[in-house]
């Protein structure tokens, strides 16, 4: 059982299609593999016997099955259902791949299942770094490591021939980066037309604020909040102060 965890529009719907077709292309039969978001999951126990149906298929075709569930944090107690089917030894034939954009949630849930993870892996699905932005505008980054740069003055001389040619291509790239951040649909648009398209901005404000919404928070609160942290980036403060400049 292996957890894949990471803010919405992050890009982890794609990455599990395109594992799909990594599979597919393994030569895994078809009615191995499955994916399925569980959004509209309302109890643990259809989350349950969805995953028996699965497992129950999958022993037909013979091997292993290949079941991806997406936002399993949505589902309550799903850790119930899946505690249960490890137990009862219904997964024992399955690699099982969970993805969750609430990390407090998915990470109370994975420490609810001690010894039943098999040799499962966690990984942290965030954006772009600006290595990987870089890239995305054809420009090759700059290859030293940060902390030989600051600490030994031969990589800092190399570090500055690397970047002679491309410096004012990198500063124009990172302004962008500091902006803009590397969330893929942002910087699709920043690649095809240098700007980020009203639209995008709409999906990502949505989601921002349906993640509050969904903790049962007001949006005029994380609205306040963020004009508070933005009127002092940069300043020491204290959750004592923006707990009483915010109402939070």
């Amino acid at each position: 059982m292996s957890i894949v965890r990471g803010p919405r529009q992050v890009g982890k719907t794609t990455e599990l299609k395109l594992l799909v077709e990594d599979l597919l292309s393994a030569g895994i039969p078809p009615r191995n593999i499955a994916y399925y978001p569980c959004d509209d999951i309302i109890h643990f126990r259809e989350l349950m016997d969805m995953i028996k149906t699965f497992a129950e298929a999958g022993r037909l075709q013979g091997g292993f099955g290949h079941l991806m569930l997406e936002e399993i944090t949505v589902v309550k107690d799903w850790t119930r259902a899946v505690k249960f089917l490890v137990d009862a030894g219904i997964l024992e034939n399955i690699y099982l791949l969970l993805t969750g954009s609430s990390a407090v949630e998915i990470k109370r849930g994975y420490e609810r299942l001690p010894g039943r993870r098999g040799h499962g892996f966690d990984l942290a699905f965030l954006p772009m770094s600006f290595a990987d932005f870089c890239r995305a505008f054809n420009l090759t980054p700059p290859q030293a490591a940060l902390t030989d740069i600051l600490t030994d003055e031969s990589s800092f001389r190399m570090y500055e021939m690397e970047i002679a040619g491309n410096k004012n291509k990198l500063d124009e790239i990172l302004e962008k980066y500091l902006q803009w951040g590397g969330f893929p649909m942002v910087v699709a648009d920043l690649v095809r037309s240098g700007s980020v398209t009203e639209q995008t901005m709409g999906v990502y404000r949505s989601v921002l604020l349906s993640e509050f919404e969904k903790q049962r928070r007001k949006v005029s609160l994380i609205l306040s909040l963020m004009r508070k942290l933005y009127a002092v980036l940069g300043a020491p403060v204290s959750y004592n102060s923006l707990t009483q400049d915010t109402g939070c």
